[in-house]
């Protein structure tokens, strides 16, 4: 019976040097993989091997994994919740084919990560190139999300700005490394699980943000600019030796939304409204500019697209949200049950 880990460590926060991305929700499942129910031990390069994307975990778009040679399914190392996983074999990075990054989007992407031991590490490959069947490791472009043992492991980020630059993410030698790097790396058993959700193309206007997730909770947020995207493609890598081969399993890519675009999907006369005092501490007033409008009623969502309250109003009447913790809201604005208007509201 192969064992799942689904890591308890204690996280010490980092600071976040740049804002976390919020006010998003999932939109669609665009590609998953989970490497159940397919033919083992073929590379991806050879006849039959199994490279298109199960969408076992949902998923929209028929992707596949590049035929090439570096990846093969496990059929023996422990996997998360099944028998199979994927292995990188060689340096080189294998793109995800069919996928390309749209800057202008935000993506969340999944997966679980047995890293290499001893000095070696595991990649992912953010705004890379397209080269499905060259034997080269494609480090001079994008971003690079490193999984190492080295000095008491951790996750550290290469990104190329004139050169290669590199960032800290967790663990390095600030006492919050990942106990199970160094304790049971050679073992094929343990399992970390790792989300990024990033946007922006790259540049001083539209830097790529980017959140880092350790076992659900956020480590650290940070934005890069990069000299260039390459061809826009998400890839996975093995740096060093066959030896206790990096593996990855549930892999999954999603497209977010923002809560304020789903909110203000529905259809709207957009009246002139305003939402004061913002920030608020103890009420808000709405008030209809110009607008002689019947039967009003206010929905407040919090960032999550969550609604926190709903009810009926008069035009610039004092509305109670003491009880709101500090944050985001937004008030969506009714008239006989057609939206007038969407507004966003501080509560501290």
């Amino acid at each position: 019976m192969k064992k799942i880990y689904l890591l308890a460590f204690n996280i010490c926060f980092s600071t976040l040097l740049f804002a976390q991305i919020t006010g998003i929700e999932e939109d669609v499942v665009l590609g998953s993989y989970d490497f159940e129910g397919v033919t083992a031990w073929q590379q991806f390069n050879q006849a039959g091997a199994p490279t298109a994307f199960n969408n076992a975990l949902g998923g929209s778009e028929s992707y596949n994994w590049a035929a090439y040679g570096g990846l093969a399914v496990n059929a023996s190392a422990g996997a998360v919740g099944g028998t199979q996983c994927l292995q990188s074999q060689w340096a080189a990075v294998t793109n995800i084919e069919g996928f390309v990054i749209d800057p202008n989007e935000i993506y969340q992407l999944e997966f679980m990560i047995h890293p290499r031991g001893g000095s070696g590490w595991a990649g992912v490959h953010l705004f890379t190139l397209d080269r499905a069947s060259v034997g080269v490791f494609n480090e001079t472009q994008g971003i690079r999300l490193r999984f190492i043992n080295a000095d008491g492991g951790g996750l550290v980020t290469d990104y190329w700005q004139g050169g290669m630059s590199t960032e800290n993410i967790y663990g390095i030698n600030d006492n919050t490394a990942i106990d199970y790097y160094i304790d049971g790396y050679a073992n094929t058993d343990y399992w970390i699980p790792v989300k990024i959700i990033f946007t922006g193309e790259g540049t001083v206007a539209s830097p790529v943000k980017i959140d880092y997730y350790i076992n659900s909770v956020l480590v650290k947020s940070s934005e890069y600019v990069i000299d260039s995207r390459g061809d826009n493609r998400i890839g996975i890598m093995n740096h060093g030796s066959d030896a206790d081969l990096p593996k990855y399993d549930n892999v999954k890519i999603t497209k977010m939304k923002s809560v304020a675009t789903a909110i203000g999907n529905l259809e709207q006369q957009d009246v002139n409204v305003a939402v004061y005092p913002n920030p608020a501490i103890d009420f808000i007033q709405i008030k209809l500019n110009g607008e002689k409008s019947a039967n009003l009623s206010y929905n407040i969502f919090d960032l999550t697209g969550k609604l926190i309250e709903s009810s009926v109003f008069t035009d610039n009447q004092k509305i109670d949200v003491s009880s709101c913790q500090q944050g985001v809201y937004y008030v969506q604005v009714l008239s006989d049950s057609v939206v007038l208007n969407t507004c966003k509201f501080i509560k501290k």
